[in-house]
């Protein structure tokens, strides 16, 4: 959730309007955004909750609007579905042949992380908690024909790749406890996190030097990396949230100096 927090203030600082009543979601130009701008962004969103913390619908709306403004910032960056004819990759070392390499991908298709199911919102004016439920029925990358080609030393690789692979049911449930202060800031008291993929297919063919690797490969991504998520999902869930943690600081707490490396949102 805190992940989802500092990313939906990001979105905020695109239009300050949204803030003021929930309402279909404007269009956003290109710009650039700083961490003093997303924190005014956030200290606003702050304010406006600690003005209206009696009314949870209101509340509510905000963060759906937030929600859809993602999912049309997506969409608007061409990001979904981000299709991509085809990327060449190559290197020569100079002066010798000691090494060169050529890679080669063709139709590599994106689509489905803008498909953001909203099961729940909901925050409770009593307890200052933030309920939200969202999912992504299925997120799918393919790619075309592929190669590689590598000399070195004398000696050649080369391998193919083609297919594709689908996440199937990706879903994330935050619950937040938050404190208000009388300025409008914002404080996070708890916060539990629970994030489930129901399945994972994969369907490439792999070919190595003549020999395939499909199965391998196909067995490592649909098996044995989501068994290792589940084992290891509590520090993965932590990790995230100190990434996110240090985000909201930066956000909170902007430097003096400017950032040169601002923020793009597209």
């Amino acid at each position: 959730m805190k992940l989802l927090i500092a990313f939906a203030v990001l979105l905020v600082g695109t239009n300050a309007n949204i803030l003021h009543a929930p309402s279909p979601v404007p269009s956003v130009p290109v710009q650039q955004y700083s961490f003093s701008e997303l924190s005014r962004s956030a200290e606003e969103l702050g304010k406006q909750i600690a003005q209206n913390q009696n009314d949870a619908r209101f509340i509510e709306g905000i963060i759906a609007d937030i929600l859809q403004l993602i999912i049309d910032q997506i969409v608007k960056a061409e990001l979904d579905p981000l299709e991509v004819d085809d990327l060449e990759f190559r290197y020569r070392l100079p002066v010798t042949n000691l090494l060169n390499i050529d890679a080669v991908a063709e139709d590599i298709v994106l689509a489905g992380v803008s498909n953001i199911v909203i099961n729940r919102v909901s925050y409770s004016i009593f307890t200052n908690r933030i309920i939200v439920d969202i999912a992504l029925p299925r997120i799918s990358a393919a790619i075309g024909d592929s190669g590689l080609g590598v000399t070195v030393f004398g000696g050649s690789l080369n391998a193919s790749l083609r297919g594709s692979i689908d996440i199937v049911e990706l879903r994330v449930q935050t619950d937040v406890r938050i404190s208000l202060s009388i300025t409008g800031g914002i404080s996070i008291r708890s916060v539990d996190v629970d994030v489930t993929v129901r399945d994972i297919v994969s369907n490439f063919a792999l070919v190595i030097q003549n020999t395939d690797y499909s199965e391998l490969l196909n067995n490592l991504l649909g098996v044995w990396i989501p068994n290792k998520i589940s084992t290891f999902k509590s520090d993965i869930i932590e990790l995230a949230e100190y990434i996110a943690l240090v985000v909201i600081d930066r956000i909170q707490n902007p430097p003096e100096v400017p950032d040169t490396g601002c923020l793009r949102n597209k």
